[in-house]
């Protein structure tokens, strides 16, 4: 059946739909043809999506309904997808396109254009390299080699790992820009990209200022130039220009009101260039704000959860933020940098050996399986060998850590702890010595001279066998740690090693007696105190000696220390008691001593000579017991069951 004339001329897509392919004829099909492509023109006219995309899809009915393939077919499905919302639905418009293309063996640039767009839509970098590589073979089949085909070049670079490889397209994207004159965006984003294979900081940011030339001439601000800012900041070297570039890029996006995910990495880096804790924690909670407003829980998110740990008030918060940030890593099966640095934070701040042992293996079997080795895995090294007792397993794990500081060229605060940690495993004085200096070097070098330095000085100052080069050392040690106002165990030593070395009664019981202060005040009472006690019970008036060496005596008891000193100890409690009993007791506990070390003969056959004086006045000594009760009267007590077995 033929359409009447009148009918024809008012055909629309609707109807067309209505008769069906069989009752329209040639004429007719014409005139549909004729409307889609009006419909395809009057698409791409307006401003309007709704409008657009009403036209669109009158047209793309029109093609399916004659069935048939036409390029324009291509062109409704690639402008449906530009449109499209849902990453899906582009994804399924592209896919089409392409089909069409297939199908009627014909390419051209729109072509190109649909498989660069799909190639955006996928998150796989497999799967959009593989769209990029086919969008520039179809640019090379038609000679072109335009603004375009420098973009897709761009886009390509960034899925490539290779770094040279990375360099290479990033550059090609550029030439063809200068080429061809270029003045959009374009060569500011290539530009922008080639910043980022340069592992130099002055080269990134001689590329990311060119490319906000580029957008300053065309007075664009925008998403792109304020991550541009961004990416500057973070070559920046001074933290007062990271902070400009960041509050730049803060403000780009305030101003243009877009809603964009790099706000968050904006606010997390300005964080970081803040020396108020409360406002880098209200930036780093900012941004974590916006990864939750657009729903993301990626690697961004962790990093700043692990920025929050190291600033958070309590340990407690401290772990509750690296273990949320371990979990994302886990979930998303990350394998980075970034893990083994969490696994490492976590380590420090945890309380027994065994977790923090666990949670360093944890952080450098990351850094082995990343292939990585760099200053943060000489630190795990160091922070692994802290955890082991045994001085020989310490010190294979700080050995590694200096050799991969000396091999990556690091030389801060953290390789001169590792240097001091190193010495403090070797039994040779000289050895001792020269890795001390090292450290001590280091410090210098750096003009650090905070506690970590003054422990250095009272080691070095430990290796020599001069009292007086000694004394200088541990001063030097003192003069840090009074002007830093250190509370520490470091210092109650070196107050110790102090009082060691003077010469002077009066000196030696008042640096014991300000080493005693500094352990109350921390509330540590170890063999480092005892060994103040011990020196107070030496020299201090007679009425009071006993007290410190009993008190020396109950820390030795606690920690089971053997020694010589243990020994002495009890000699000396021997001499000073004026209980009779107590002095027996007392002698016969340094006796036992001496004999579970196999001391000299010597030593040993000194006190029988005095035991003997006094057990033939055993049978008088019955004044009070009060001066040995402190001691928990332990010897006597025990004493008195040996009595009973006799």
């Amino acid at each position: 059946m033929m359409l009447k004339r009148d009918y024809r001329e008012r055909i629309t897509a609707e109807k067309i739909l209505e008769l069906g392919e069989a009752k329209i004829p040639d004429s007719a099909r014409k005139k549909a043809l004729d409307l889609a492509a009006r419909l395809i023109g009057s698409a791409f006219k307006t401003e309007d999506t709704a409008e657009k995309k009403q036209s669109l899809h009158k047209a793309l009915l029109v093609y399916q309904r004659l069935k048939l393939r036409h390029e324009n077919l291509a062109l409704i499905f690639g402008e449906l997808g530009n449109l499209a919302k849902d990453i899906k639905e582009k994804r399924n418009y592209y896919t089409e396109a392409i089909q069409v293309h297939n199908d009627i063996d014909k390419v051209n640039e729109n072509t190109a254009s649909i498989y660069f767009n799909l190639g955006i839509t996928f998150d796989e970098v497999e799967a959009k390299k593989e769209c990029f590589v086919k969008a520039l073979g179809v640019y090379k089949q038609l000679g072109v080699e335009d603004e375009n085909t420098a973009i897709v070049y761009n886009y390509l670079g960034t899925t490539v790992a290779e770094v040279d490889k990375k360099k290479e397209l990033f550059v090609k994207a550029l030439n063809i820009c200068k080429k061809l004159k270029v003045k959009s965006e374009s060569i500011a984003r290539a530009y922008n990209s080639l910043a980022t294979v340069f592992a130099s900081k002055e080269k990134q940011q001689k590329y990311y200022k060119k490319a906000l030339e580029v957008y300053a001439n065309l007075q664009i601000e925008d998403a792109n130039t304020a991550r541009t800012y961004n990416n500057l900041g973070t070559a920046c070297s001074s933290k007062e220009e990271r902070a400009e570039c960041f509050a730049k890029a803060l403000q780009i996006f305030k101003t243009i009101g877009v809603a964009n995910e790099i706000i968050g990495e904006v606010y997390h880096n300005l964080g970081n260039t803040c020396d108020d804790i409360e406002k880098r924690r209200e930036y780093f909670d900012k941004a974590l704000e916006v990864y939750k407003s657009f729903g993301i829980e990626d690697e961004r998110t962790a990093v700043v959860y692990i920025s929050l740990g190291r600033i958070a008030e309590t340990t407690k918060e401290q772990e509750e933020y690296y273990r949320k940030s371990i979990e994302i890593y886990k979930r998303l099966g990350v394998e980075s940098e970034n893990v083994a640095r969490a696994y490492n934070k976590l380590g420090e701040i945890l309380t027994t050996s065994q977790e923090q042992r666990d949670c360093y293996m944890n952080a450098l079997n990351m850094y082995r399986k990343i292939h990585v080795e760099n200053e943060h895995t000489a630190d795990v090294y160091h922070n692994l060998g802290n955890t082991f007792e045994s001085a020989y397993e310490r010190h294979a794990y700080y050995e590694q850590a200096i050799k991969i500081y000396a091999r990556a060229g690091t030389e801060n605060e953290n390789v001169a702890i590792a240097y001091n940690s190193f010495g403090t495993t070797l039994d040779d004085k000289e050895k001792r010595r020269k890795y001390f200096t090292i450290s001590l070097n280091i410090f210098s070098k750096l003009g650090i001279a905070d506690a970590n330095a003054g422990c250095v000085y009272n080691n070095l100052g430990a290796t020599f066998g001069d009292a007086k080069v000694q004394k200088e050392y541990y001063e030097k040690a003192i003069a840090i740690y009074e002007k830093l106002k250190v509370e520490s165990e470091n210092v109650g030593i070196a107050y110790g090693n102090l009082a060691v070395v003077s010469k002077e009664k009066r000196l030696k019981i008042e640096y014991c007696l300000k080493a005693v202060e500094v352990y109350e005040k921390i509330g540590v009472k170890n063999v480092s105190l005892a060994k103040i006690y011990r020196i107070l019970g030496n020299f201090v008036e007679e009425e009071k000696c006993l007290d410190y060496l009993i008190k020396a005596l109950d820390i030795y008891e606690r920690f089971s220390v053997i020694s010589k000193y243990v020994a002495a100890t009890f000699d000396r409690a021997g001499d000073v008691s004026k209980v009779i009993e107590a002095k027996i007791r007392f002698y016969l506990k340094a006796i036992e001593v001496y004999e579970k070390i196999k001391a000299e003969e010597t030593i040993i056959a000194f006190i029988p000579c005095t035991l003997r004086c006094y057990l033939s006045l055993i049978h008088i000594s019955e004044p009070t017991r009060q001066a040995e009760i402190s001691y928990a009267v332990f010897c006597l007590k025990k004493k008195k069951k040996k009595k009973k077995k006799k």
